[in-house]
Order: C-alpha cells, then structure tokens, then sequence
C-alpha cells in the first residue's frame, strides 16, 4: 500500500518560512486580547467622577505590541491623578487606608477579576482567531 503525502509536503513547505506569520497571528490574538480586556476594566470601574474611568488607556495608544525574549505584551495604564497630583488607580485596585488613617477602604479589584475572567476567555478566542487567519493566509495561497 502506497500513500501520497504531496498535500502534507506542501503544507510543510509553506510553514517552513513563516515565523512572520505567526508573528501576526500571536500580535493579532494579544491585541485582541488586551482591547477584550480593557473594555472589560472600563465597564467594572467605579465611577464617582468619571475620572478613574476615563484615565484607562493603552500605552501609546497605538495597540503596540512589545516582544522581549521572545515574550509579548502590551501595557495598560491608568493616568488618573485626585488633587494632589497622585495616581491612585492602584488605591481603588487593592484599597487603601481611610482618610483618618484608623480604617481600611477595601481593594476593588478591578484588574483582578478582569483578568481572571479574560484568561477564562483566552483559549477559546485564540483558537478562533488563529484559525481564522491560517484559513485567511492558507485560501490566499490558493487563489
């Protein structure tokens, strides 16, 4: 019995120089990934003045994916500042003491629980999207 494996041969071909396409495809799911997540920490945070809440943005605003050795990732910030020119997203995240110094504000959690529910998410939506653009790259070969 003889089998053919020019399909598999092919296919190995076309993945044997396409560390740019996985490059794109893990960009694409981080990215993804990170807008997932911070609509998520905009829509669970408290909002007095509205000022905490609009202080969520991603660094540069511009989606930029950092890589360093060989890990990636993008950074949130919150640029939220009260009258004295504090930053005080990580007060609400994990509390802090009171204004009188003799009791404690308990943490939200905001980034927390945002990250603990996105990470539930994760497989799913990366399996999807990967998908999605092997399929996109693989059909464009075709053509």
């Amino acid at each position: 019995m003889s089998m053919k494996f020019d399909d598999l041969k092919a296919l190995q071909k076309q993945l044997e120089n396409k560390k740019e396409l996985v490059d794109d495809i893990l960009e694409s799911c981080i990215k993804e990934i990170a807008l997932r997540f911070l609509r998520k920490v905009i829509k669970d945070t408290p909002s007095v003045t509205g000022t905490l809440r609009k202080g969520w943005a991603i660094h540069l605003n511009n989606l930029k994916v950092d890589k360093k050795n060989g890990e990636y990732s993008i950074t949130l910030i919150n640029s939220a500042q009260n009258e004295e020119g504090v930053r005080y997203a990580s007060y609400v995240e994990y509390g802090h003491r009171d204004k009188s110094h003799k009791g404690w504000v308990p943490g939200q959690f905001i980034m927390t629980i945002a990250e603990k529910d996105i990470r539930n998410l994760t497989p799913k939506l990366v399996e999807k999207k990967v998908t999605a653009m092997l399929q996109e790259k693989f059909n464009d070969r075709k053509s």
